[in-house]
């Protein structure tokens, strides 16, 4: 199983060690999967909800949800910070982009040797930790972590590296996230829809 250390802001300290999507046979890793370790650089509550949602860089829905009875989340990328892109090489390569903003954290990592469905190629698919490689994360106040469950997509328009570095531009677009709570995180969300390029 391939370790990958995590951060949640729990009462401003962050604590977490855990499995990320990796080969050891686990017949579910995301279950136990971590989101890799940026998110505790992010302190402060930037959820907001009513008529400030549209200036907010997060904006949770309290008391809405969707069709997968989850909290309603929307995630508004055009007031981010540029997002952080990365790539990690070796034996369990993966792509990595997450994004720098204060009081949460939304992370994707796309593992290219670790799940059958996706190798590195664009087009449309599941994000699903256990057979695509492709994990979606969302801690939505730093305090708990959420995974996407195989329900959603991603599409990936552009994704290349080059000598370990993700090339530009970098665009991908995930759909239809129920995300469910990890490490002890309870209750779900949803994000209809979020677009991450650089």
């Amino acid at each position: 199983m391939v370790l990958r250390a995590v951060l949640l802001a729990a009462l401003a300290i962050t604590t977490i060690t855990t499995v990320a999507c990796g080969d050891d046979g686990d017949t579910n890793p995301g279950a136990d999967a971590s989101v890799s370790a940026d998110a505790s650089a992010n302190a402060a509550d930037s959820s907001v909800s009513g008529a400030d949602a549209a200036t907010s860089s997060i904006d949770i829905r309290d008391g809405e949800t969707a069709a997968d009875g989850c909290t309603i989340v929307n995630l508004n990328t055009s007031l981010w910070a540029p997002i952080h892109t990365g790539y990690t090489s070796g034996a369990d390569p993966f792509f990595q982009l997450h994004d720098n903003e204060a009081g949460f954290y939304f992370n994707v990592e796309l593992y290219t040797v670790y799940g059958n469905d996706w190798t590195g190629q664009l087009g449309t698919f599941a994000t699903d930790c256990t057979n695509t490689g492709i994990c979606a994360y969302l801690c939505p106040m730093d305090t708990g972590c959420y995974l996407a469950a195989a329900t959603g997509s991603v599409e990936i328009t552009a994704l290349s590296e080059s000598g370990g570095t993700i090339q530009s531009p970098a665009d991908i677009t995930l759909r239809n996230l129920t995300l469910q709570g990890i490490n002890g995180a309870t209750g779900c969300y949803h994000v209809d829809q979020v677009r991450l390029q650089r």
